[in-house]
């Protein structure tokens, strides 16, 4: 099936698939299909059991990821303050890594390691 495509579901399918759209409204997730759910807050699609209703399917769902992930720590609002200051002072060090120095002696044979070659460093390797 191509995405976009519309899909033609059963009576039952269509059934279980708008029960567990609204019961997973509730929790701020969204049910994909009637075998799938997207998280609200990893956004991660979880596969759920088809051998169970749909109101277990979103117990199972619940259990299984919904919880653990509202609780982790790195899915908490509060650190957004720190997590930016933190984006800053990387991005700051990294381009201080790549930026050339304008006083390093660029391009004379100081720069060339000690532990290496002459005829290495010269280009002059005989074969």
């Amino acid at each position: 099936m191509k995405r976009g495509e519309h899909v033609i579901r059963g009576e039952q399918q269509q059934a279980i698939f708008d029960a567990m759209q609204t019961t997973v409204g509730e929790l701020d997730c969204v049910a994909v299909n009637e075998y799938s759910i997207k998280c609200g807050v990893c956004r991660r699609v979880i596969v759920v059991p088809i051998d169970r209703t749909a109101s277990k399917r979103v117990e199972y769902f619940r259990n299984r990821h919904f919880v653990r992930c509202a609780a982790a720590p790195s899915n908490k609002n509060v650190d957004k303050e720190k997590k930016k200051e933190d984006l800053v002072k990387q991005q700051k060090l990294l381009s201080q890594w790549i930026k050339p120095k304008a006083n390093e002696n660029m391009g004379k044979n100081e720069n060339i390691d000690s532990d290496m070659d002459i005829e290495l460093a010269s280009g002059n390797i005989m074969e």
